[in-house]
């Protein structure tokens, strides 16, 4: 990895041409001259933020393009702020707007994270579940009983608690103002959960049932970018698809993408 040098740090405070991954190297950068030592500043930048250290190395070298949830993590912490909506108020423009555009739900508002529903998410499968079901429509309390019996119920108020659920006037259950921070550690548990419950071999082989595919492939450095891209392209096009015109419905549904290489590291 080639480390910043003088130059270069001068050269990022021209923000005017920062593009997103000069501005969050520049915004590291700020961050760890508050250290004596710049790898305890990393260190304890990477257990703040849940982001590895490698990987905060990358960005500061501009060798990768933050996704999403790096950003989120990431500026929260520099921000110091849980707080969503106040978080964007306080991080350099470009950044904010590459957030509000890639995120999967509205960034508008008083959105805040609770890192101890954050865990539940994390540990318990039931409580994951309910929080996935009122996020595509609201549900009742008879159907989490129905579904999960009283200790369903009983983890939906413990929902309620933690403010990630919220009762309406039609006595059902919607998502809260307290947000659910999908780390990658909560994506790849929870896509593996759903799967392994929810995915149906039987239904594979029936036009517009549901999709499992598998393939695997040598690539080159370039051909596996290509991949990612157009995996992360994918995706987007997917949740674009929820926001048209008779596209929402009462089909609830998942998606689950993972593409990586066959390395422990």
């Amino acid at each position: 990895m080639r480390e910043m040098t003088t130059n270069d740090i001068n050269n990022l405070k021209d923000t005017t041409t920062l593009d997103l991954k000069g501005q969050v190297a520049l915004d590291i950068t700020t961050h760890l001259k508050q250290f004596r030592d710049e790898s305890i500043g990393l260190r304890k930048l990477s257990e703040k933020s849940g982001i590895h250290q490698r990987t905060l190395k990358r960005l500061l070298a501009q060798e990768n393009r933050p996704g999403y949830q790096t950003l989120v993590r990431l500026y929260s912490c520099l921000a110091e702020s849980p707080n969503g909506g106040l978080m964007l108020k306080n991080i350099p423009e470009r950044v904010a707007k590459e957030i509000e555009k890639r995120s999967p739900i509205s960034t508008k508002g008083n959105l805040q994270y609770s890192e101890e529903a954050n865990q539940e998410m994390l540990y318990d499968k039931v409580f994951a579940e309910i929080y996935c079901l009122a996020s595509m429509s609201p549900i009742t309390s008879e159907y989490i009983q129905y579904r999960y019996g009283m200790s369903g119920v009983e983890t939906a108020d413990k929902m309620l608690d933690l403010g990630v659920l919220k009762l309406t006037k039609k006595n059902t259950y919607t998502i809260g103002d307290k947000q659910i921070e999908f780390s990658p550690k909560l994506v790849k548990r929870l896509g593996l959960n759903l799967v392994e419950k929810y995915s149906k071999t039987e239904d594979v082989d029936l036009a517009e049932k549901n999709l499992i595919a598998f393939y695997a492939e040598g690539l080159s450095p370039e051909g596996y970018r290509k991949w990612l891209k157009i995996d992360q392209e994918a995706f987007y096009k997917k949740i674009n698809v929820t926001k048209e015109e008779g596209m929402l419905g009462e089909i609830k549904t998942f998606t689950f993408m993972a593409t990586d290489t066959m390395r422990k590291d």
